[in-house]
């Protein structure tokens, strides 16, 4: 018995056809996707309507942006390249996730605080007699803005502790805490937590499935090409 892809049903949800151009993904088709004779299936496909032009400054590897087709979790890809291009295969930046900190926190007024941030350093001085765990983050965030950092790395997650993130994904990524404070679930961890990401060089066709338990939620690409692409999973 043969098996054969079956496309069902079609939902276009931007672009106007096949004068497409540019790297966000302007001119992408949803449909469902199913294997006819494999217990596999994908709720949803996405593709290019036309080759894309993608292009990012700098050498390969240098720069990156998303892949142009977005899915919540890839479990299959085909991408046609006419040039090289690198693909970051479950893209991530450095993570550190805060444990145990006690808020409002009441003993850290004037305490240090330190950490480095994809290679930029930050420090200062928290202000303030007690401090919710958002304002932690705030002061946190100030002090990267001003270090020059374009992103804001603290958040309060879910559990009331604070989460330290970068932007760089893959080892172009890290965080470290030279300056910690166990107080805030925060302490000192000199040695750099790194980024997240196998890199796959692409020059022609690329035919890859990835299973359940394993399905990138994020991939990006890098380099100046035109691209196709047929992206399969979770939308």
């Amino acid at each position: 018995m043969s098996c054969k892809l079956v496309l069902e049903g079609a939902v276009v949800v931007g672009g106007d056809g096949c004068g497409c151009s540019g790297s966000d993904g302007s001119s992408v088709t949803t449909r469902g996707l199913a294997l006819a004779c494999s217990v596999d299936s994908f709720q949803a496909i996405k593709s290019t309507d036309c080759a894309l032009s993608i292009a990012t400054a700098g050498s390969i590897g240098q720069n990156w942006i998303e892949l142009p087709v977005a899915l919540s979790a890839y479990q299959f890809l085909s991408l046609k390249s006419s040039a090289a291009v690198r693909l970051r295969i479950g893209a991530a930046p450095a993570t550190i996730i805060g444990a145990a900190g006690v808020f409002p926190a009441t003993t850290i007024n004037g305490s240090p605080f330190a950490f480095t941030a994809d290679g930029v350093a930050v420090a200062f001085n928290f202000a303030g007699a007690s401090l919710s765990a958002a304002q932690v983050a705030a002061q946190i965030n100030a002090a990267a803005i001003t270090a020059g950092l374009d992103f804001l790395p603290a958040v309060v997650n879910a559990n009331g502790q604070l989460t330290l993130t970068g932007k760089k994904t893959g080892a172009d990524g890290s965080l470290a805490i030279t300056t910690g404070i166990a107080a805030i679930g925060l302490p000192t961890a000199a040695t750099p937590v790194k980024g997240a990401g196998s890199d796959l060089d692409v020059w022609g066709a690329l035919l890859v499935q990835f299973g359940t338990a394993n399905a990138p939620s994020r991939i990006q690409i890098s380099g100046s090409a035109s691209v196709e692409i047929l992206a399969a999973g979770t939308p």
